[in-house]
């Protein structure tokens, strides 16, 4: 079975969702919210540990740049070892209130969804 590593929506977006919608509106005049990543930081760690539970091992994680050049949206990526051996490198995406693991793509810079082959 093929599992997909997302997490969220959590109560927490409760308070920031306002405040994301004023910054939208606002034609997102600043820098997103701090609170906006820490909340997406935090939902990346946990869909870490499920990969931790099925067998990953986790080498490294940054926070680094993600999106437009002005918002300095900053999202969590990992170097992750699936159990079969496999090195791949996941860039969490941020959805709003909840997100979800892309693996980039060694040969041509794209993403896709990331995904493991679970029993």
């Amino acid at each position: 079975m093929l599992k997909n590593y997302k997490a969220g929506p959590t109560p927490a977006y409760e308070t920031i969702g306002p405040l994301m919608k004023r910054w939208r509106s606002n034609g997102c005049p600043y820098g997103v919210p701090q609170s906006y990543i820490t909340y997406h930081e935090n939902l990346a760690r946990q869909a870490l540990e499920d990969l931790k539970r099925d067998g990953c091992k986790v080498h490294s994680t940054t926070m680094e740049r993600d999106g437009w050049m002005m918002d300095d949206m900053k999202v969590l990526v990992a170097v992750v070892e699936e159990p079969n051996g496999r090195l791949c490198k996941l860039v969490w995406h941020d959805s709003h209130d909840d997100g979800y693991f892309m693996e980039k793509q060694p040969n041509h810079g794209g993403s896709t969804i990331y995904s493991l082959e679970v029993a």
